[in-house]
């Protein structure tokens, strides 16, 4: 056993359990090509989402036009489409690179959550990678596309590094109590960059910091930084809701769900409550608490007391567990609820979880054996998922490439109707839809625009057309 021991706190070990897993996510950013709001952001911005300029992102003065556009005309999210429309202007291999070191990077930190004050341990790595892979409902879309990990993985790292500093210092025991002016300044600036980024993954943020600060006023250990970072979040979140676009958007989605368009607020409330509960909360969320509760059970009984630090990691905990539910009801505020948007809560869950998980002490041979056989039901699971998703992933990757070259030679020869003859069906957890049989839809719309011919559609005639009008 002492050499399994050994494995799991050496540093070589986890140093070569990143380098696998970033392998696996670069592969898997190669596989997967631009689609949907790949092909709208990958333009400028003008007067709505389905009524762009054809002139691609060249320069700064593009991305600051198009972003402007964008907040006066659709969304507020102007930080994370920001980024979403630099990787859409970089080089494909460049922008794939770049958005697995971001994974890597929010792995890492969520790590820096969970173990603090512990030493190296790749039990714990291994953990958020498979919880984080198995449990996400829409993992395609919020790591692989584009558009969704600048809005999810790339939105959400930037609100855990601005949060960081906070757990940081509640952990130390406000030991490093510096607040100069600059550092002040500073955390502000942060604080509106990460309070701009997701409408359901800041409220509980700002909650927690508020809810700190007035413990440490209490204490007389509140410094001038934390002050000034939490009203740059809430300032940078006011900047984000407030955006004139997202009305516009929400009125358009109104319009687009006719049966709430004269229904009573309450019936819309209760819809919305039943709906997002349904399919949301009892599908995703419900396994996750369940698992919280059972290591809740194992962590009082088996936790690591030294230093008094298990109350410390305990609030930690549970406050990351509220979080997640306060970004949870928090959509209900929202017209849809897409799966990808439960990214922030499912990671604020597996936070919570880890930080017991973390404090578990394992000092008998029968416990090493039990988290021993955890790992490695952990690490099957995520193994198998990946062998499932692999052929999905490469299916999308393989037949756009064909598409690609059918439509290149079509143009070559003139024709600027083009016809694709294959139709990609794949489960919602991918959270991809494919182009349809009507080539006046949307997504068949921005894909002609993005390859500059007139029309594409798909066209197959043992192809249930009612099926496919239904996606």
């Amino acid at each position: 056993m002492n050499w399994l021991k050994n494995i799991l706190s050496n540093k070589i070990v986890f140093g070569s359990a990143i380098g696998f897993i970033f392998i696996i996510i670069f592969t898997f950013n190669r596989l997967l090509p631009l689609f949907a709001d790949d092909w709208v952001y990958s333009f400028v911005f003008e007067n709505s989402f389905l009524d762009h300029s054809l002139r691609p992102i060249s320069n700064l003065s593009d991305l600051l036009v198009s972003q402007y556009n964008h907040y006066m005309l659709w969304g507020g999210r102007s930080v994370v489409h920001f980024i979403a429309q630099i990787l859409l202007a970089l080089d494909p291999l460049l922008t794939d690179l770049l958005n697995s070191l971001a994974y890597i990077a929010f792995v890492l930190l969520v790590y820096k959550f969970i173990n603090y004050g512990q030493k190296t341990n790749v039990g714990v790595f291994i953990f958020i990678v498979c919880t984080s892979w198995i449990f996400m409902p829409q993992l395609v879309s919020n790591i692989f596309w584009i558009t969704g990990s600048a809005n999810y993985l790339w939105g959400t790292l930037i609100l855990l590094v601005f949060l960081y500093p906070f757990y940081k210092f509640y952990m130390q025991e406000y030991k490093s109590n510096n607040s100069s002016v600059s550092k002040s300044i500073g955390f502000f600036f942060l604080g509106v960059l990460a309070g701009w980024t997701n409408e359901n993954s800041v409220p509980p943020i700002i909650l927690i910091l508020f809810v700190l600060s007035i413990y440490l006023y209490k204490k007389k250990e509140l410094p001038l930084w934390i002050i000034t970072g939490l009203i740059g979040l809430i300032i940078g979140f006011l900047i984000l809701v407030l955006a004139p676009g997202n009305y516009i958007r929400m009125g358009a989605e109104l319009r687009h769900n006719i049966d709430m368009i004269d229904a009573p607020f309450i019936t819309i409330i209760k819809d919305r409550i039943s709906r997002f509960f349904s399919r949301n909360y009892l599908g995703h969320m419900r396994p996750l608490v369940i698992l919280y509760l059972i290591m809740c059970v194992i962590y009082y009984k088996y936790r690591n007391t030294h230093e008094n630090k298990w109350s410390k990691k305990t609030v930690a905990s549970l406050s990351f567990f509220l979080a997640a539910h306060v970004s949870f009801f928090v959509m209900i505020a929202a017209t849809t609820f897409p799966l990808r948007a439960m990214f922030a809560m499912i990671i604020y869950m597996i936070i919570a979880i880890g930080i017991l998980y973390s404090e578990i002490k394992i000092n008998t041979r029968w416990k090493f054996g039990v988290n021993i056989f955890f790992i490695f039901a952990l690490m099957g699971m995520f193994g198998y998922d990946v062998y499932k998703k692999y052929p999905s992933i490469n299916l999308i990757s393989t037949t756009f490439k064909e598409r690609e070259a059918v439509l290149n030679q079509q143009k070559a020869e003139g024709v600027e109707d083009i016809v694709f003859d294959t139709w990609i069906g794949l489960h919602e957890k991918y959270g991809f839809v494919d182009l349809s049989l009507d080539s006046t839809k949307w997504m068949n719309r921005e894909y002609s625009k993005y390859h500059s011919v007139k029309s594409v559609k798909i066209e197959i005639p043992s192809f249930d057309n009612e099926q496919n009008d239904s996606q």
